[in-house]
C-alpha cells in the first residue's frame, strides 16, 4: 500500500456537511468585523477624550547644569487646533507661542530660536504624567519628565 492514502475508517464526508461548512464560513468576515467593532468600542468607552489645553511642568538634565532644568509649557486652544508657549528660566529667549501638533495624547512643539530649532515631543498618560524628548540646535538634547497640572476651576 505504498503511495496510496486511504481515508480514516471513522471519517465520513457527506455532501450536506460540505455545503453547510462553506455556508458557515460566509459568516466569518461578518463575525470578525463585529468582534473588531466591539473591541474598539470598548476602548473608546474606557478612555475619555484627551484635552491638551493646560499647563505642563517638565524637567530635564542639561549638560553643564548641576540641577534639573524646568520647562513650562502652556497649551491653549486656537481656531483650528492648539498653540503652545514654552518658557524656562535658563533660556528666556525661547518663549514663543506657536501652533502645536496634537495626535492622540502626543504633542509636538517646534520653534526657531537664536540657538537653533527647539523641538519638544511629549506623550501624556491617563494619569497626566508626561514623558518626552527635546532638541535645541544640533547638539543639545535630552529627555523630559513631568506632569500636566490640573486646570483650575473658573467657579471661584
Amino acid at each position: 500500500m505504498d503511495g496510496i492514502i486511504e481515508p480514516l475508517s471513522d471519517t465520513k464526508i457527506h455532501r450536506g456537511n460540505m455545503l453547510s461548512k462553506s455556508y458557515n464560513t460566509a459568516y466569518l468576515p461578518v463575525f470578525l468585523s463585529l468582534i473588531l467593532i466591539a473591541s474598539l468600542a470598548g476602548k473608546a468607552i474606557g478612555q475619555e477624550a484627551f484635552n491638551p489645553k493646560g499647563h505642563y511642568q517638565l524637567t530635564t538634565n542639561v549638560l553643564g547644569f548641576e540641577e534639573p532644568v524646568q520647562f513650562d509649557l502652556e497649551v491653549t486652544p486656537i481656531e483650528h487646533g492648539y498653540a503652545a508657549n514654552v518658557t524656562s528660566d535658563i533660556a528666556p529667549d525661547i518663549s514663543r507661542t506657536v501652533p502645536v501638533e496634537v495626535t492622540g495624547r502626543e504633542l509636538h512643539y517646534e520653534t526657531a530660536t537664536p540657538n537653533g530649532t527647539l523641538s519638544i515631543a511629549i506623550s501624556v498618560e491617563q494619569d497626566n504624567s508626561v514623558k518626552g524628548t527635546w532638541n535645541l540646535g544640533l547638539f543639545l538634547r535630552g529627555t523630559l519628565a513631568g506632569r500636566k497640572l490640573a486646570e483650575e476651576s473658573s467657579d471661584s
